[in-house]
């Protein structure tokens, strides 16, 4: 409900999911993310987080809706610009 309620207040903005592979699946053909970015910390390196940063950045996002109630999270929104 939260995500399906962001979307439709802001219908024009470009929502990415940042989720571990394993949820990928879940999202997968979901009418709510514009994109999927794959975060693991122990995963390939473009998975890893400095290189999630670095994607968020180049994505110009401006803000984060952080569901999981964690520091890495929030660390991670805040190295990709948010």
């Amino acid at each position: 409900p939260a995500v399906r309620a962001v979307r439709e207040h802001w219908p024009a903005a470009g929502l990415v999911a940042v989720c571990k592979p394993y949820v990928a699946d879940t999202l997968a053909g979901s009418p709510w993310f514009d994109r999927t970015v794959l975060f693991d910390k122990a995963g390939p390196r473009h998975r890893r987080f400095c290189a999630v940063a670095a994607t968020l950045r180049q994505l110009r996002t401006d803000t984060a809706v952080l569901f999981p109630n964690s520091l890495r999270a929030a660390a991670l929104a805040r190295a990709g610009g948010c």
